[in-house]
């Protein structure tokens, strides 16, 4: 009896093993671990004061640099020629988006990371972006730190901007000027930080940086006037030149068109803090306290967030509690 049970099972046979399915397996696995690839993308013209600075900052934390001229007469082309082979050249055809979106063009990583010439990565930053994209899981855009000085060093901020995202083909910039990320499903925060020296820039290039921005925004408005962006940007450029009386108009009309519009995009408490801190820098006081009192209204839940140290609307940053401070030394 027991040599008919052995020999049974001697005979018996097994489940078939496909061996196709085990390649399939192998090659799955070496597909999940394989890491994902970054393209840096840049639009420049006359960027040579810090270009170098920019691109040893990116060059060891991503896998290609493409970069977009669009019209330099300095030294920016042969600075670029240093790091990257891929050097492109478009006409400045009054648009930051389009010359955006020509650099997405020519990227073959599964990332885009977007940086300008007058920026850098921050010191510690690099593994923080590729440890960004391998936990990413879902998400197809992830914030970045911009920290930036103005008034001669003497001053800072920072906001959050989507700089890195998924070259998926659907994800691209809109916006003449102050150009947004569209398409997007998902987003994610991180430690990841850029400086950004752009704005301490001599009175000439910053007057000339106002005039290109403020005539593009109002075109952009005679175009679409009933857009609440195009007047918040526009009241941007006119707080950072204190023309107080123009800035508080077109603040004013941001928000007028982003309520009837019922437009609830957070970036919009910004345009009740110009308004209150125009008012503010103009002496008008009772102007200066109401719009700063309708923001903290509008925006309440946002106070407790920055007291939580969490970031769930990272387009406002600091925004809240600049207002709020402005508010009660308003008020006192």
């Amino acid at each position: 009896m027991t040599r008919k049970k052995n020999k049974s099972r001697k005979n018996r046979k097994g489940p078939k093993i496909d061996s196709n399915l085990c390649k399939k397996q192998v090659v799955l696995k070496d597909a999940v671990e394989k890491p994902s690839t970054i393209s840096a993308c840049m639009i420049v013209k006359n960027e040579e004061q810090f270009l170098e600075k920019c691109l040893i900052s990116v060059k060891d934390y991503v896998d290609e640099i493409i970069i977009v001229d669009t019209g330099s007469t300095d030294s920016t082309v042969e600075i670029a020629k240093r790091f990257t082979d891929k050097i492109y050249f478009h006409l400045w055809e009054n648009s930051f988006s389009k010359a955006r979106n020509q650099a997405l063009r020519y990227a073959k990583g599964d990332w885009i990371f977007t940086i300008d010439g007058d920026e850098e990565l921050m010191t510690g930053s690099g593994p923080h972006m590729r440890m960004a994209v391998r936990n990413a899981e879902d998400s197809d855009i992830i914030y970045v730190k911009i920290y930036s000085s103005y008034a001669n060093g003497t001053k800072k901020s920072f906001h959050n901007s989507e700089r890195l995202f998924r070259n998926n083909g659907k994800i691209h910039y809109e916006g003449s000027v102050h150009n947004q990320v569209v398409g997007g499903t998902s987003a994610l925060n991180s430690p990841i930080s850029i400086w950004h020296y752009g704005y301490d820039v001599d009175e000439k290039k910053a007057l000339e940086k106002f005039e290109r921005t403020t005539g593009l925004l109002k075109k952009e408005i005679e175009k679409d006037p009933l857009n609440p962006m195009h007047h918040h940007n526009l009241s941007i450029s006119y707080f950072s030149r204190h023309m107080n009386e123009e800035a508080v108009s077109e603040a004013l009309r941001a928000i007028e068109l982003s309520n009837s519009q019922k437009n609830n995009n957070n970036l919009y408490a910004w345009s009740y803090f110009i308004a209150s801190m125009g008012y503010y820098r103009m002496g008008r006081l009772k102007e200066a306290k109401k719009y700063a009192e309708q923001s903290l209204h509008k925006y309440w839940w946002f106070i407790s967030v920055s007291r939580g140290k969490r970031e769930t609307c990272p387009n406002l940053s600091n925004i809240r509690g600049i207002v709020s401070q402005n508010l009660f030394s308003i008020i006192c």
